[in-house]
């Protein structure tokens, strides 16, 4: 006769017993849940990859930090996680966790606290009135950037100058710095440097306590030095916002060349309509009730047409202020970097979105128009999403015009440019259709 009772398993000893299904045959599984918490942020950390070592299956943490698995497995079991900010310290991202069938087993972790990271990169080297500044630095590929110097400067009339009694810093092997004696209630310019050259530099508007701030690479050195492709950058701070407030983003945008601020240059959250013009030093104040991960672009006006847009991701709280200083540089000067000699003639520079719409590296750009048959040119994005066409032609007859297609993973999109005029250099942005 069939009971309603069930062994659903046992540890001893002596062995291990392991029942795989029920009186009436129906298969159990353990429940591995748990939450990843962010100590840093102060909330759970979203995109962690939990999997059980040895088994296929595996989940992404959800925008709380938690996660919930169905396992057909039992007995002792290692859980483990992956995230760029776990294991900065090199401590373990595993944990050990004894399933049943039927059962439901928690499993925790954590990403170390600020306060935690600044002891462990500082030490006792924050003297009175001075505090840290930790972070991350990553390549322009996403991958740890390893064994790079990281500076601390402060921006003056003669240019950027070090900070005393700041030393550089080294990322370590998980990309992890720490910048220590900074001044509070300052803005410092911080850098990553690969040799001589400047491959990210960030402002940075320092309070009473030590910040984490992520750098990472967002076009090529060469690209990086004439301050048109620009970056992505991140920065959180500890300290919690008034909700409801407007997050304020302000800055400067000035001349990557001469470094004058230019007026006049619209500044605008990508998801709003609302914007401001910088001022006649290039400064601006911009109020936004996004929060969260926003684009904030910056484009020159010039002639009836963009002359250049530089884009960045920054992290905005309800309450709080971000510095966000914008190096600008012509189109034309650009070019003449891109193309050399062919940059006298007519030319289209921009920036490709992949389906995200966000710039993308690797996407194929085709240009193609009619002139004793059909004609066209190819190239492909690079970092950034930056892209250029060198010696187009500017002797289109019978209301031609120019085709322009992006394709990539995520489809093809096209659009239809009017005839360059001879010595022009036309700014274009193409993205693939949005998920």
């Amino acid at each position: 006769m069939r009971g309603a009772s069930e062994v659903r398993g046992y540890t001893d000893r002596g062995g291990r017993a392991e029942i795989a299904g029920d009186t009436i045959g129906l298969i159990h599984r353990a429940i591995l849940a748990g939450r990843v918490y962010d100590s840093i942020a102060g909330k759970g950390l979203a995109g962690a990859l939990v999997w059980v070592r040895g088994h296929t299956d595996s989940m992404p943490t959800d925008h709380a930090g938690r996660f919930e698995m169905a396992l057909d497995l039992a007995g002792d079991q290692v859980v483990s996680v992956r995230h760029p900010r776990l294991g900065l310290l090199g401590e373990s991202t595993e944990r050990s966790a004894l399933l049943s069938l039927g059962d439901t087993t928690l499993v925790q972790f954590a990403v170390p606290s600020l306060a935690t990271l600044v002891r462990s990169t500082c030490g006792n080297r924050n003297r009175p009135g001075r505090i840290g500044v930790v972070g991350m630095a990553s390549r322009a590929d996403g991958s740890i950037a390893v064994d790079q110097e990281i500076v601390a400067t402060k921006r003056t009339s003669r240019g950027n100058e070090p900070i005393a009694e700041t030393a550089p810093a080294r990322t370590t092997r998980t990309g992890l710095y720490g910048l220590c004696n900074l001044p509070a209630r300052d803005t410092v310019q911080v850098s990553l440097m690969v040799g001589k050259t400047t491959q990210v530099e960030l402002p940075v508007a320092l309070g009473d306590a030590s910040r984490w701030v992520e750098l990472r690479e967002w076009g090529s050195a060469d690209s990086a030095s004439v301050g048109f492709v620009g970056m992505l950058a991140r920065v959180e701070s500890t300290r919690e916002s008034s909700s409801g407030l407007p997050a304020v983003i302000s800055g400067r945008v000035y001349d990557a060349t001469t470094g004058k601020g230019i007026p006049g240059v619209v500044v605008r959250v990508h998801s709003e309509s609302d914007s401001v013009l910088t001022d006649s030093l290039g400064r601006f104040s911009l109020q936004t009730r996004g929060t969260g991960w926003q684009i904030v672009t910056v484009a020159q006006q010039g002639l009836g047409q963009l002359r250049g847009v530089v884009t960045r991701n920054t992290l905005l709280a309800a309450g709080d202020t971000v510095a966000a200083d914008f190096p600008v540089t012509p189109v034309e000067t650009v070019m003449r970097r891109l193309c050399g000699d062919r940059s006298a003639d007519a030319g289209v520079l921009g920036i490709a979105s992949g389906s995200t719409g966000l710039p993308e590296s690797d996407l194929v750009l085709r240009m193609s128009w009619m002139a004793n048959g059909r004609r066209e040119q190819q190239t492909r994005s690079g970092p950034g999403g930056l892209f250029a066409f060198c010696d187009l032609p500017t002797d289109l007859t019978g209301g031609e015009t120019l085709t322009l297609e992006v394709s990539g993973t995520g489809g093809v999109a096209g659009q239809s440019l009017t005839q360059l005029l001879k010595g022009e250099h036309r700014w274009v942005e193409i993205g693939l259709p949005k998920r």
